[in-house]
């Protein structure tokens, strides 16, 4: 799913906002919690503080998500507006907004928790589209049946290898090269991600 959040026009939708912190830009932040919101809000919490996750982003560890939450209230309100105009997915229905998301726990306020599920719906859509027969598929049947796996990772000193465990339709991403050495996308030191099987 990387590459499909990294396809999306971040530098555009981000122009002028506040830093939210020294060493993190607002991109990068929203790329964040944008992943943290595909995972589906039962599981968004447990992304946020996964120090792997956080490392690959560049995220500080000693960031709370309070504060990320509150760096989203400070952006202003004519720039999450326009944000959420843009960041619009057809399709997106109250079962997929209720699944996507954050819990109440992580602080992220309702409009932003809309906004932030809006995206990610839109990443899940470039997903399925190289997923033949999948289009119309739900976010939440995705997750359990190609995205929800185990995944070791090794950070060597030119690249970042993800090894993945077998989904339930591991066949079918098979089919569509995903697990044979795909550079997904690149860490915030600019090593490529390359992912593949651990079978």
């Amino acid at each position: 799913m990387l590459r499909d959040l990294n396809a999306l026009p971040w530098k555009t939708w981000t122009a002028d906002w506040p830093q939210p912190f020294e060493t993190v830009s607002a991109e990068t932040c929203l790329k964040w919690l944008t992943l943290a919101a595909c995972s589906g809000k039962a599981n968004a919490a447990a992304l946020l503080g996964d120090d792997v996750c956080r490392d690959l982003f560049g995220i500080p560890r000693v960031l709370p998500v309070a504060d990320v939450a509150r760096w989203l209230r400070a952006v202003g309100e004519e720039q999450t507006q326009i944000f959420s105009a843009s960041a619009a997915a057809d399709g997106l229905t109250r079962r997929e907004m209720r699944w996507l998301g954050f819990p109440r726990n992580t602080g992220i306020s309702r409009k932003w928790c809309t906004a932030l599920s809006s995206v990610a719906w839109l990443v899940y859509r470039g997903f399925t589209r190289r997923l033949p027969g999948f289009a119309n598929s739900s976010a939440d049947y995705l997750w359990r049946n190609f995205l929800d796996i185990d995944a070791v990772v090794e950070c060597e000193q030119n690249r970042v290898v993800v090894r993945c465990g077998r989904a339930p339709l591991h066949l079918v991403l098979s089919l569509t090269g995903m697990t044979r050495g795909l550079v997904a996308s690149t860490d915030h030191r600019g090593r490529p991600i390359q992912v593949f099987s651990q079978a």
